[in-house]
């Protein structure tokens, strides 16, 4: 048995100590999680979870408004360009 996806919510980014991380990219390497990642409540911390993470995390959720879709998308491609998958919350909030 597996979860399709296993997010982090809103780690403090002091938190995502190595051994955290590591313990992530097991959860893909045994089968219990086909993607594992990080939801975070703003955007703007796109770029810090692709530096600190983006070797060992497959997806980012991050919130979608619609009087920001401009940051959105320029995340979600930075996302894209290192092949990890974007969830999009909130579009109405």
């Amino acid at each position: 048995e597996h979860v399709d996806v296993f997010l982090l919510h809103n780690p403090p980014l002091g938190a995502l100590s190595d051994e955290l991380l590591n313990e992530l990219g097991q959860l893909r390497k045994q089968g219990k999680a086909r993607l594992t990642g990080i939801s975070a409540d703003s955007i703007d911390i796109v770029p810090e979870l692709l530096r600190r993470c983006g070797e060992v995390i497959n997806a980012i959720e991050v919130p979608m408004r619609f009087g920001s879709l401009e940051a959105f998308s320029a995340a979600a491609q930075e996302c894209c360009n290192h092949d990890i998958a974007v969830f999009a919350r909130e579009p109405f909030a």
